[in-house]
């Protein structure tokens, strides 16, 4: 008896679809739907090759976690159930090219709306899905503009445009039909009285001098230090309840941004950005100050002008104190795009909360002498009411610590020498040049697609159909194209020389010679160590704190490591644990 053939699902919906196909609206009943294609069709479907997108737009392509990992998997089934074409994209370039990378990897497209099936595409079945695409694309831009009209006669009258603001709540307003029944009209703001003194605290605790972490911390009620006497001050006393959104507590770039929200005092401005898809994906672009809507709302107005006036000024000296007194050695990365220059910052994470562990600096002693440390950045910026964790670590000692634990754990000899062996194998394999003809093989046949992709577009241009997605996608075609022709002259030039044997005796000598300096590597350049540990480490370690011997407090730190990024592949990944008690010399575990 014959197995039935495997079929993936793939379901999409976005928010512009509300209008169209009933089937289209949701995901589950486009999944449903397709069940029961397969069902009908002797089609077998398991659960982990359905995949979705939902909320997604059509005209995303980048940023469609469903789609690719669908595209990565295409050697996994024989065909794929979707209800239409539109579901793929809504772009008329990109979606043919999809449809085209689907079938040429052997998977039948079964469309259950129609009951078709697509096992091939030739000129005239490719014109035909363009021109339907183009038809979805015009529709897909139609919406948007439907959407955004309707959203600019709310914004013009300060109502609701979408999400919700701190210090407001979101309500509904009734109409009278035509028919005289009651309907819903539109979504207004209504202040929210608990939530409107705490925006009114913030803006008084920043006049007064307080930086936005305090004010974090105070929210939070952090018990340490001076923030019980500041939430009393500001906040009555209690811990208060952060946004919706987020963690769960206040965080300093929160607290900034609400400092400069206008509607706080009753100005409510749309469209400062509009969205855009270029290049398969969303963008945002700055509008134009015309495109601007404002709404002037003073019934909505929480801030006095006064306080906001001298909050206002209050941040702009903080800024241009903070741009005077900072050379660009010493800007952080998030103003300059640099890496971190410390060895684990980003790379550990707090097991009381979760948080990043990151490195800060402070002083010591008489002198003052400057010294680094790794801490938890939620204790650190959000309080000791979001993590307990106060404990921290010295990174003259915590980072020779971590790296010798993974040189004695992990790149053991017989590690390094495996993968040396490897190395060798992969070199010395007699298959090497059929695996270039092979490769040269399938080269040619992307080539040949590549072209015929090329000149169909060309000749889609020519018939007078041009768009911006039609150049975008004749641009970038031109790209794979000049890319897989350099592949394939490289290729051929390496076919050409397997004929000159390498020397694997002085190949040997280097690799070892090379991977036996890596601790040296690993202690002296913390930036090509970073590298060595994000390819090692499986996901960022975890840091616990525990009690040592003298009844102290010291960091226990666990974590799993890719060991068969050296080891053969039936090894499994390997824990690494180290503890870092209190003390000058930190031990690790027996």
């Amino acid at each position: 008896m014959s197995l039935a053939p495997i079929a993936a699902i793939y379901a999409r919906k976005s928010t512009d679809d509300d209008r169209q196909v009933d089937d289209n609206k949701s995901v589950a009943r486009q999944i449903a739907q397709a069940r029961a294609y397969a069902a009908q069709h002797g089609l077998q479907v398991p659960d982990d090759l359905v995949f979705v997108d939902d909320g997604v737009s059509g005209a995303e392509f980048r940023h469609r976690p469903g789609l690719l990992r669908l595209l990565d998997r295409l050697a996994d089934f024989e065909a794929l159930i979707v209800s239409e074409d539109s579901r793929i994209g809504r772009d008329a370039a990109r979606t043919t090219i999809i449809v085209e990378q689907i079938l040429a990897a052997g998977v039948q497209i079964h469309y259950y709306l129609t009951r078709q099936v697509q096992r091939e595409l030739d000129a005239m079945q490719r014109a035909q899905l363009m021109l339907q695409n183009m038809f979805a694309e015009f529709e897909r831009e139609k919406s948007s503009l439907r959407t955004r009209d309707a959203l600019a006669i709310r914004a013009k009258q300060g109502w609701v445009t979408g999400g919700r603001v701190y210090g407001y709540d979101n309500v509904s307003v009734t109409g009278v039909a035509a028919d005289g029944s009651p309907t819903r009209s539109h979504t207004d703001h209504r202040i929210n009285p608990e939530q409107a003194a705490v925006v009114t605290a913030i803006f008084r605790m920043c006049a007064d001098g307080w930086g936005t972490k305090a004010i974090a911390k105070a929210l939070n009620l952090d018990p340490s230090g001076e923030y019980p006497a500041l939430n009393l001050k500001y906040f009555g006393g209690r811990r208060v309840t952060a946004p919706r959104k987020g963690t769960g507590s206040w965080t300093a770039s929160g607290v900034s941004e609400m400092l400069h929200r206008e509607r706080y005092i009753g100005r409510l401005v749309y469209g400062r950005t509009r969205k855009r898809y270029q290049g398969g994906t969303q963008t945002r672009q700055v509008a134009e100050q015309e495109q601007h809507i404002e709404a002037v709302r003073e019934d909505l107005r929480l801030i006095p002008q006064a306080l906001w006036d001298e909050v206002q000024r209050t941040l702009q000296h903080r800024n241009q104190r903070w741009h005077d007194i900072r050379s660009p050695e010493v800007i952080p990365t998030a103003f300059t795009g640099r890496h971190t220059r410390y060895l684990l910052s980003g790379l550990m994470r707090c097991g009381c909360c979760g948080g990043s562990i990151v490195a800060s600096s402070g002083t010591s002693g008489v002198a003052r002498e400057k010294y680094t440390f790794y801490a938890c950045s939620y204790r650190r910026n959000r309080g000791a009411s979001v993590c307990p964790n106060h404990h921290t670590e010295r990174a003259e000692i915590l980072e020779p610590l971590l790296l010798g634990c993974l040189m004695r754990q992990v790149l053991t000899p017989e590690a390094i020498a495996a993968a040396v062996e490897r190395a060798l194998g992969s070199l010395a394999s007699p298959s090497q040049g059929s695996n270039r003809t092979d490769q040269l093989q399938l080269l040619d046949k992307q080539l040949a697609a590549e072209q015929r992709r090329v000149d169909n577009l060309i000749d889609f241009i020519a018939s007078g159909q041009v768009s911006a997605a039609v150049t975008e996608a004749l641009a970038a075609a031109e790209q794979n194209k000049q890319a897989l022709q350099s592949r394939r002259a490289e290729l051929q030039q390496q076919l050409e020389n397997t004929s000159d044997e390498p020397d694997l005796n002085a190949i040997k000598c280097q690799m070892i010679e090379r991977t036996t300096s890596w601790k040296n590597l690993l202690e002296e350049n913390p930036q090509e160590a970073r590298k060595v540990l994000s390819i090692l480490i499986d996901q960022p370690l975890t840091v616990e704190v525990v009690n040592d011997d003298d009844g102290g407090r010291a960091w226990k730190i666990s974590g799993r490591v890719k060991a068969n990024r050296l080891l053969p592949e039936e090894t499994e990944a390997c824990r690494i644990n180290m503890a870092s008690p209190r003390g000058i010399e930190p031990r690790l575990p027996p």
